[in-house]
């Protein structure tokens, strides 16, 4: 009995299962479709091979099967993994099996199974899940969200027979049919072709449809562009879709702009893309869509079916006001950005008796060679050139009074009860009218408006929506509506008037100015709260109409001003340099507000988030040491008048010096003292009652 036990205790541990000699971990995406197989991007990014022993491991072999067939086998030798130490194997030859593809109708989950074995005997497995989608099926904007350009086919048949429509409704535009992309250089003749591309889909009498059935988690399905003509229904990503597939024929720049639960089209007016296929910054798009820089369109493809007998140009109005705001835009997808980097369209798929075949058609340009109302102008702005500026005397003493943190309103403006948000159509018409001499009065948002939110949200001011006819026939009649209700505007009001007449009392100097644009700016790259700084300043006066009648603005005699201490921001923190604001450019009514906005969004182009809102506000804004400021700023002329500032500015001496001579005495008999000096303090008071500049020396103690 006492050696069984023995026996059983001497084999108890040889029971225990040994630990592998090696692991595998499989960087893997988890999703795959034709689009992917079809531009041969990774399945398996990487495998990493982990050597548990204390020898290497070598002669190794990797293999990879799928279950279905969605890959073809693979067997690939590894050489060498060091001793405890770990190999990355970044090059794996994975192949998806693209006839296997081609013929999915709904989605298929399978099995990858990777194996790490040497002379037979496996050292690691791993098993994973993989799904395949449909050939229709998109994965969604989790996985490579470049693909969803593959789904743009430009070379597909039924494209030519609506980009020749497009081209006949061209020519009954212009006279000229061709669709000659961007050869003119004209961006009207551009989004001439655009909007004649719009019509023709319109002459389809599509009908919007939601999104095909379907039972999948993962993916979305996809009408075609035969299909959506055939079946003569789809939803707004079909509809968009088909909508760049023609552009891209004809030999525009499309763009897909995806936000949550919906997309538009865009397309740039000018041959250019983004620097990446894939972009973020929805500040990327609305800067370039502002008016005066004007560099693309987005288009509501939606409204281009059946029933809804909507413009181009409302379509993309439609399009611009949805963009508006912070954090609307998930993604953009610049697909010629995205055909430079190797993406392409979807081969067409073909029934026949052994299943499924593709048929690839190459990229030619369209044997079609080559309007709406035009866009207004564009404002033509050059770049100020790269270099450190250079500021006299003067601009220099100026900047060094502004007050650069976040506690100023010119940097930092934050809706307080002195901030009156006003809603105006356009900016430029508000400050022509001002500079004309037209007063307007203030009125409370009406009673059956409803707020959104609380508070006073800045993204929103400027986005008037069905209220812009409404808005635009106030101003006609010299009314301006605010956001606040008639007890808050009251308020708020009352506290302005009183602040600019005891500033004006006390010091002199204007504080209540009428804000025109709005930069939006961030602190860091890194910074998810925004920052709003007035851009160009109206000095105004309020004028009380009388007990309960409110108030009326009007602008004053003072040249209103650039906003130059957010201007000095930009240089000294983001080494942002715009010139030619300061002076404010002007235009026949007055300033050149869209050229301002014009600058100064080409200015901030490349800083993510970035903007100018296009708001009024009526506030208090002042200066640290506001007055000395005011004094150097708007009497330069009469301070350059003292020989001694003189001199200061210009870093010279301005009069023509004379020597003193020290042993010269003054006649006591003829000056009256209040109080005693000695000679030479007498000789310095009649000096300097002569107007003569010196310095006196003398010991503590002496009187000077």
């Amino acid at each position: 009995m006492e050696s069984g036990v023995e026996a059983r205790g001497v084999r108890e541990p040889a029971r225990e299962e040994r630990k592998p000699r090696a692991r595998l971990r499989v960087a893997l995406t988890p999703v795959v479709n034709f689009a992917l197989q079809q531009n041969r991007m990774p399945v398996v990014r990487e495998v990493t091979i982990e050597n548990r022993e204390d020898v290497p491991l070598e002669h190794l072999v990797l293999e990879m099967v799928s279950t279905p067939a969605f890959c073809l086998p693979l067997k690939q030798e590894v050489s060498l993994v060091p001793p405890r130490s770990t190999l990355a194997v970044r090059k794996v030859g994975l192949v998806l099996d693209g006839m296997f593809l081609a013929g999915l109708t709904e989605k298929v989950t399978g099995v990858l199974h990777v194996t790490l074995s040497q002379e037979g005997q496996v050292l690691a497995e791993e098993k994973m899940e993989l799904t395949a989608l449909a050939f229709d099926q998109w994965h969604g904007s989790g996985f490579y969200p470049e693909l969803l350009a593959a789904f743009v086919v430009p070379n597909h048949p039924e494209i030519a027979r609506i980009c020749a429509r497009a081209a006949e409704m061209l020519g009954g535009w212009t006279g000229d049919p061709s669709l000659d992309a961007y050869q003119t250089r004209d961006p009207d003749r551009v989004l001439n072709q655009a909007a004649a591309v719009y019509g023709a889909l319109q002459e389809q009498n599509l009908i919007y449809a939601v999104a095909p059935a379907g039972f999948e988690e993962v993916g979305q399905r996809v009408r075609l562009c035969d299909t959506v003509l055939q079946q003569k229904m789809g939803n707004c990503l079909d509809l968009t879709l088909l909508y760049a597939s023609c552009l891209e024929s004809i030999g525009l720049n499309p763009l897909l702009i995806l936000l949550e639960g919906h997309i538009f089209a865009g397309v740039w007016l000018e041959d250019r893309t983004f620097p990446e296929a894939v972009q973020s910054d929805g500040s990327l798009l609305t800067k370039r869509l502002a008016d005066g820089i004007q560099e693309l369109v987005v288009v509501e493809c939606t409204l281009c079916t059946a029933g809804k007998n909507t413009s181009f140009d409302e379509a993309c109005a439609t399009a611009s006001r949805e963009l508006l705001g912070i954090d609307t835009i998930d993604l953009i997808i610049d697909v010629q950005r995205a055909r430079l980097s190797g993406l392409c369209p979807l081969p067409q798929r073909i029934p026949t008796d052994g299943g499924w075949t593709v048929q690839r058609e190459t990229l030619e340009e369209s044997r079609l060679t080559g309007a709406p109302r035009e866009r207004g102008p564009r404002t033509p702005w050059k770049d100020a050139a790269p270099g450190e500026q250079t500021f006299s005397r003067m601009q220099q003493w100026e900047r060094r009074l502004l007050d650069l943190g976040l506690r100023n309103t010119l940097i930092n403006m934050r809706p307080t009860r002195t901030i009156v948000p006003l809603l105006a159509g356009s900016l430029d018409d508000l400050e022509d009218a001002l500079a004309s001499g037209s007063d307007f009065t203030i009125f409370p948002r009406p009673a059956d408006w409803q707020a959104k939110g609380e508070g006073v949200d800045f993204e929103n001011l400027h986005v008037l929506g069905d209220r812009e006819l409404l808005i635009r026939g106030e101003f006609q009649s010299r009314r301006l509506r605010s956001v606040l209700t008639e007890a808050e505007l009251n308020r708020a009001v009352t506290q302005l008037y009183r602040s600019a007449r005891a500033a004006m009392e006390e010091n002199g100097a204007n504080t209540l100015y009428l804000a025109l644009g709005l930069l939006r700016w961030f602190e860091t790259e890194r910074s998810t709260k925004p920052r709003y700084a007035p851009v160009i300043l109206l000095p105004v006066t309020l004028l009380r109409k009388g007990a309960g009648q409110g108030y009326v603005i009007r602008m004053r005699d003072d040249d209103p001003q650039m906003n130059i201490t957010m201007l000095e921001k930009l240089k000294q923190d983001f080494n942002i340099r715009i010139s030619g604001l300061d002076p404010l450019p002007q235009d026949e009514h007055g300033v050149d507000t869209r050229g301002v906005f014009t600058a100064l969004r080409r200015g901030v182009m490349g800083q993510r988030g970035w903007d100018v809102l296009e708001s009024a506000c009526l506030g208090i804004f002042s200066f640290s040491q506001f007055v000395m400021w005011n004094d150097i700023r708007n009497r330069s002329e009469d301070l350059a008048r003292n020989r001694v500032v003189r001199s200061l500015m210009e870093n010279r001496l301005c009069w023509d010096a004379r020597s003193m001579d020290p042993g010269e005495r003054v006649d006591e008999g003829a000056v009256l003292l209040p109080l005693p000096a000695d000679a030479s303090q007498l000789y310095a008071i009649e000096a300097a009652s002569r107007g003569t500049s010196f310095v006196l020396h003398g010991p503590p103690g002496t009187g000077k």
